[in-house]
């Protein structure tokens, strides 16, 4: 039969109960600490966020063009599209020096529409 020192006892509760305190206060302070980490670096937690975004969105969208690159019939009815596209662009704007200056007016226009008037 095996008798308990109630010494023993006493000191093992005593340590449990300083572990115990030690671990709780740890705990706490971490908490504290990283609260004021966020607080003192919110901003750039916010950028890095937006940046962590944006390259997740760009990742995503590279990923829906290959996909769309690698089926059979779309790259090449699009590359057909985009030389149709500059064709006319070419043909309406670029061949007469007339619709080269309608084309001059017309940029000069929506530049001042979207920049204002800086006269």
């Amino acid at each position: 039969m095996i008798f308990e020192d109630s010494s023993t006892t006493e000191t093992a509760e005593e340590a449990w109960r300083s572990f115990q305190l030690k671990t709780s206060t740890f705990f706490a302070n971490t908490a504290e600490s990283l609260s004021a980490f966020f607080k003192n670096n919110k901003p750039l937690l916010i950028n890095l966020g937006w940046v962590l975004l944006v390259l997740l969105g760009l990742q995503l969208l590279f990923t829906i063009l290959d996909v769309v690159d690698n089926l059979p019939l779309i790259s090449p009815i699009l590359k057909l599209v985009g030389l149709l596209s500059t064709s006319w662009f070419v043909w309406r704007y670029l061949l007469r020096a007339s619709n080269r200056q309608e084309l001059g007016q017309i940029i000069d226009r929506t530049k001042s529409e979207l920049l204002g008037d800086r006269s």
